[in-house]
């Protein structure tokens, strides 16, 4: 028998191995033992940066009379460099005695103590160290290789013991003395494994394990510099896997929401599903699935930016995999399309678009195949869903858009509420300017409680009010559960009237045109003669020499059509109420590949709802609105979970103008949705004092114009 040709053989067998290897290498990975061992690593470095920053002096906050003074004429200034001493040395030093050295030590101990208590990673990219490349490179490559592991995996425990038999055999033929003395038999089984594995390398197994190894091999070689700029870009991810294996959460507490200890434990009982995730979930966003999923009728509130959408797709994926089959998303058409990507990219889920033209054809197949109709409020008010289908989770997003129960579009979400299984109700802003707008939203939900809070004693106790919300109504906020987003800052620049502007507020307050007077400060002819449009083009120059990109807002047509004349060469198309769902996504994408300095303007109505801007960290508010809401909501398409950068916001105010008084109103709304709707201290004045109507507002702060300026008193118009 005609030994085959041996450098063939050795190829062959070579190549199978080395796949093996690799292969073996991959799902064996040491990825996750070394994220910990970099953590432990990275989080020494941080708490010893932040231990330096504390002055020695501290130690006199525990009132133990040491003297502090003498120690640091030693040399030892800070904290950290107290804790790298020992005893001994301490007392070596002249002044401090064995028990002032012991006490001085425990002191700076429970400093260490706390810092790993409460500090929380934060991988920064502008200022990267050698523990935090590794650490970021790391669940890069875990990330990265997700699809990998699982394709490596399911061929391994398929093939990788009988490649391991056909390779016993099959080396026979290397050895060509061995081969000489090996009996017929024992040699054409040999060669029929060198053929299978041959016949391996070609199959479609084969191929999946070569492209998954060399994708992992190509992974593992990434420049430091992608690793961050693809951390940058999807860092919501990295911290989500980073919190899953080392099992660092926020506060527990905070993580619950403040529920009672009753309901909370309920809620923990239930093991969440996530076979149908491609996505790790934070311990938070856990939490509050099960909560949708245990309470069944729920609002969830949490502040915007923690990933509301993300925590309803995992609430639908544990139905589904417990045997559901129809899950129903209604949302403004603005966010149709995100939601439709969001529910693809995170779960194995299919969604359906009902929407458009098709919408017929396309809820008819979903009445059939199940999985995710995603529809709008207007389309929802025109389609019929089958009677006879069972929506297993009903999804509202921004359900503030149906608190007025007498709108068309709140009576047919109310019909449907009633048809459901369950629901959720998803809004960061349940209440915008009275509590009778979060109480609608209840009373669809649980119309016992909501009785039991439109009574006047509850109504002016904020303890007592969220006690009773808690089995409907979960919030968790961004200061609570998500430690490692960078700093917040916010800015006001107060500017003057140009003056022709000045000369034209006061013909609008004359005149009563509130509207007109807002937006009276965009009105001037050029940049000299419109301080407002003159800083605006100052921050967006510091940003672009910064590196940053901008996100502009107001609320008004016409002064967006001025600022995309002004920064004609630097903004792409505006966001309005105008623009088709699809463009607005597609605008979005453009600004996520677009160069620095580039800005995105939008009329705060449609583009401060719902998006997921992180690629921007300036955010420029061109006038006060009346709901505080919408600013909150502006801030937040930036300052969300994934964001790696300090953001700034700037608001735009004119001295001496409606914009005062505005400011006024946005701080008062703001403590009545702080005492009740978001966990926070005890407000010392009833719902009663701030609420006011809108119009209410408008004639006290025209009145108010009037008597400032001299002008005599008139009806609005």
């Amino acid at each position: 028998m005609k030994k085959p040709d041996k450098q063939f053989s050795v190829q062959t067998i070579g190549a199978v191995e080395d796949l093996i290897f690799g292969a073996k290498s991959l799902v064996q990975n040491k990825y996750r033992e070394t994220v910990n061992t970099d953590y432990a690593l990275f989080m020494g470095a941080e708490i010893e940066t932040a231990l330096m920053a504390i002055p020695i002096e501290r130690i006199n906050e525990a009132g133990l009379g040491i003297r502090t003074a003498v120690i640091c004429e030693a040399g030892v200034e800070n904290m950290a460099q107290l804790l790298k001493m020992s005893k001994k040395e301490l007392i070596k030093i002249q002044g401090v005695g064995e028990r002032s050295a012991f006490q001085a030590m425990a002191v700076a101990q429970n400093f260490e103590d706390s810092l790993r208590k409460t500090l929380f990673p934060r991988l920064n990219p502008d200022a990267p160290t050698a523990f935090s490349d590794r650490l970021v490179k790391n669940l890069y490559c875990l990330l990265q290789s997700k699809e990998d592991y699982e394709s490596c995996k399911t061929i391994l425990d398929e093939f990788e013991n009988q490649l391991y038999q056909e390779l016993e055999l099959a080396r026979r033929v290397q050895n060509s003395f061995r081969w000489l003395f090996t009996g017929t038999e024992k040699k054409e089984a040999a060669l029929q494994s060198l053929n299978n594995l041959i016949r391996f390398l070609d199959s479609d197994a084969g191929c999946d394990l070569d492209q998954a190894v060399k994708h992992y091999r190509l992974i593992q070689g990434t420049p430091l510099s992608e690793v961050w700029l693809d951390f940058t870009s999807n860092a919501a991810a990295y911290y989500a896997l980073l919190e899953a294996i080392t099992g660092v959460k926020a506060d527990r507490q905070k993580r619950q929401g403040d529920l009672p200890l009753e309901l909370v434990e309920r809620v923990e009982a239930l093991s969440l599903n996530t076979a149908l995730m491609k996505s790790s979930l934070r311990g938070y966003q856990e939490f509050g699935a099960k909560y949708a999923i245990v309470q069944k009728n729920t609002l969830l509130g949490d502040e915007m930016g923690l990933g509301k959408t993300l925590e309803a797709i995992a609430a639908m994926a544990h139905l589904q995999a417990a045997g559901k089959t129809h899950f129903v998303v209604i949302c403004p058409a603005s966010v149709l399309i995100n939601w439709y990507r969001e529910i693809i990219q995170h779960s194995q889920l299919i969604p359906s678009s009902i929407h458009g033209s098709d919408r017929e054809i396309r809820l008819t197949e979903w009445a059939e195949k199940g999985g995710v109709a995603v529809t709008t409020y207007e389309t929802l008010k025109v389609i019929a869903i089958p009677a006879e289908i069972s929506v297993d989770l009903l999804v509202a997003d921004e359900a503030h858009y149906v608190k007025n129960p007498e709108a068309k579009r709140s009576q047919a979400l109310y019909q449907l509420v009633k048809r459901a299984e369950a629901v959720l109700f998803m809004t960061g802003t349940p209440l915008e300017n009275n509590l009778q707008e979060m109480s609608s939203l209840i009373l669809r939900l649980n119309p016992e409680i909501a009785e039991k809070i439109s009574q006047k004693e509850v109504l002016t106790n904020e303890y007592q009010f969220r006690l009773m919300i808690a089995p409907v109504y979960l919030r968790r906020n961004r200061d609570d559960v998500l430690n490692e987003l960078p700093e917040l800052i916010q800015k006001e620049q107060w500017v003057d009237f140009g003056s022709q502007e000045q000369k034209d507020y006061r013909l609008a307050v004359l005149d009563g045109q509130f509207m007109l007077m807002r937006r009276m400060a965009w009105t001037g002819s050029g940049v000299n003669e419109c301080p407002k449009l003159k800083r605006l083009l100052e921050i967006c120059a510091e940003a672009k020499e910064n590196g940053r990109k901008i996100l502009i807002f107001s609320f008004f047509r016409d002064v967006i059509d001025t600022l995309s004349q002004a920064l004609i060469d630097r903004s792409l198309e505006p966001i309005t109420g105008s623009v088709t769902p699809a463009r607005r996504q597609a605008i979005i994408d453009d600004f996520g590949t677009a160069p620095p300095g580039t800005a995105l303007i939008c009329q705060i109505q449609a583009g401060g709802v719902g998006l997921n801007i992180q690629m921007a960290s300036v955010v420029i508010i061109c006038e006060p609105q009346i709901k505080p809401a919408l600013e909150t909501q502006a801030i937040s398409r930036a300052y969300r979970m994934g964001q790696t950068h300090t953001v700034f916001v700037y608001r735009l105010l004119t001295d001496n103008s409606v914009d005062e008084q505005m400011m006024t109103i946005l701080q008062n709304k703001q403590q009545l949705f702080d005492s009740y709707a978001r966990d926070s201290v005890i407000a010392e004045s009833s719902f009663q004092a701030v609420d006011v109507s809108e119009k209410s507002l408008i004639d006290r702060i025209l009145a108010e114009e009037r008597r400032r300026l001299s002008l005599p008193d008139q009806q609005t118009s």
